[in-house]
């Protein structure tokens, strides 16, 4: 893999605009989302174990960076049409085509999970607290994610509340 075929797949995933299917007050891009979802994952750790998940940081970097390829399709329409786990597949061959793909612990790819969930909420609570009316369904929709995952530890919980008493 050459340095400027990863280079080139990092800025053109980065710049993938999200929530396009809605009119938004804010633009959020993948890097921006990134960012939030890398910095959550750190809140999510157990401070005396986080350096012992280098690659989990990382994934979480570069967790959405194939959507300029395969495109940004919002997670209730993947799932209304069984083409979640699909999606993934072909993300990750993406990735792993281009050396950023990284193997996680059921527990890691959990915590990603959530984190993931929680800035999409982030970005909502945001957009309501601008005047956004569209953005308080896709709030719902992430919060019933959570529920999916369940057995959250007392930080998990703590991240989660902070969240959701945005304003």
């Amino acid at each position: 893999m050459l340095i400027d075929d990863q280079i080139q797949f990092i800025i053109q995933g980065g710049e993938v605009k999200r929530f396009h299917a809605i009119k938004t007050i804010q633009e959020e891009t993948v890097g921006h989302h990134s960012f939030q979802v890398a910095m959550l994952v750190y809140l999510l750790l157990d401070k005396k174990d986080y350096h012992k998940h280098s690659d989990l940081i990382v994934a979480a970097l570069t967790h959405d960076l194939a959507e300029h390829i395969v495109g940004d399709v919002p997670s209730n329409t993947k799932i209304s049409l069984g083409l979640s786990k699909k999606f993934e597949e072909i993300e990750a061959a993406h990735l792993t085509h281009v050396c950023l793909k990284f193997d996680l612990t059921a527990e890691e790819e959990r915590i990603l999970a959530l984190a993931d969930i929680l800035s999409g909420m982030i970005f909502c609570k945001r957009e309501i607290a601008l005047g956004s009316v569209l953005a308080a369904p896709i709030y719902r929709r992430y919060n019933s994610y959570l529920d999916k995952l369940r057995n959250f530890s007392d930080l998990e919980l703590s991240v989660i509340e902070a969240i959701r008493s945005l304003q």
